[in-house]
């Protein structure tokens, strides 16, 4: 990774990162909830753009300490900003998402509502879920209840001891759900601890950048050996059921990130990608009341005509997620 230009403040590698793991994750969930008439494999190849969420939180890491070198927060300030950068677009759309109909089939629907609103869905099964893939965002809040405290004990610990213990949190959580069997739990698997190192490994990222030690990645060989790798040995693990599939993040993790590496020499794929995470978190938000009411409204029982749709409903949510960006910057 290496930038020579004006550009380099924008962090591009990181927003090339950003704008990829959002393709991934959508595409994944318009493969495996529109386009049913697929075959089994492709389906199942979808599946590694779970890793998208991996690289998300990496690169909120990166974004949230590169700013707090920047510009240090208190932890008032920086939850207040958290709050309108996050909480408002995130709270508006499960409003939205709460008065369509298909957005949620549970009995409960104005609890779940109230749920989300104050943020304890994240510790209710019955709403961890509901209205969306809206799970990742309580991860994301976690992380930001600790953040100033994680940079405090950051600054007052040697970088490799942070990190260590970092890494330790994170393999006692993947053997407590090992043990426990809750390896296969979204609840569970939303918690803090289960992405804790990737956070951390964000915030070192965000260090070397700032002092000018930007890690070179330029050939693609070796970015596309290690994606085969890392998704042949985590995709064994994902595919297993059991006590292993708790230690697959960091092989997706690796893996997703060596094939986003592969094709980051490619003008057309960079472009796009940095200019989806201009607006990538809002692209999060709204992609799936686009997808649910594409399906409920078109029914096709044809492949090419579910590629077709599909395609027009990711076109769509773009068009709406920039829009709904451009509308929050005016407000905010």
């Amino acid at each position: 990774m290496n930038c020579t230009n004006n550009a380099c403040t924008r962090y591009e590698i990181i927003d090339y990162l950003k704008g990829f793991s959002i393709i991934i994750i959508i595409t994944m969930h318009l493969v495996t909830g529109n386009l049913t008439l697929l075959p089994s494999a492709i389906k199942t190849l979808s599946r590694a753009g779970g890793g998208g969420v991996h690289i998300f939180i990496f690169c909120s890491g990166f974004g949230l300490y590169i700013s707090y070198l920047k510009k240090p927060k208190g932890y008032i300030e920086f939850i207040k900003n958290r709050l309108k950068k996050i909480y408002i677009p995130y709270v508006i759309i499960v409003i939205v998402s709460y008065f369509i109909p298909i957005m949620y089939d549970g009995e409960n629907r104005f609890a779940a509502l109230l749920s989300h609103i104050f943020l304890y869905k994240m510790f209710i099964p019955e709403f961890i879920n509901s209205f969306g893939p809206f799970w990742f965002i309580s991860t994301i809040f976690q992380f930001y209840i600790i953040f100033i405290p994680l940079c405090y004990v950051k600054k007052n610990l040697e970088d490799t001891i942070f990190f260590i213990l970092a890494a330790i949190i994170n393999v006692c959580w993947w053997l407590l759900l090992a043990l426990t069997g809750k390896q296969d739990d979204r609840l569970w698997l939303s918690q803090f601890p289960e992405y804790i190192l990737l956070f951390v490994l964000g915030m070192y990222v965000a260090e070397m950048f700032y002092i000018g030690k930007r890690p070179i990645i330029n050939n693609r060989i070796y970015c596309l050996i290690i994606a085969i790798a890392t998704f042949g040995i985590g995709g064994d693990i994902t595919l297993e059921s059991g006590v292993l599939k708790a230690f697959n993040d960091i092989f997706s993790f690796v893996g997703c990130c060596s094939i986003a590496l592969f094709f980051y020499g490619d003008n057309i794929i960079n472009r796009f990608c940095v200019y989806v995470a201009s607006f990538s978190y809002e692209l999060y938000l709204v992609h799936m009341i686009v997808f649910a009411i594409m399906r409920s409204m078109f029914i096709t029982k044809s492949l090419i005509g579910q590629l077709e749709l599909g395609i027009f409903a990711l076109l769509i949510s773009i068009w709406i997620a920039k829009s709904y960006s451009k509308l929050l910057h005016r407000i905010c």
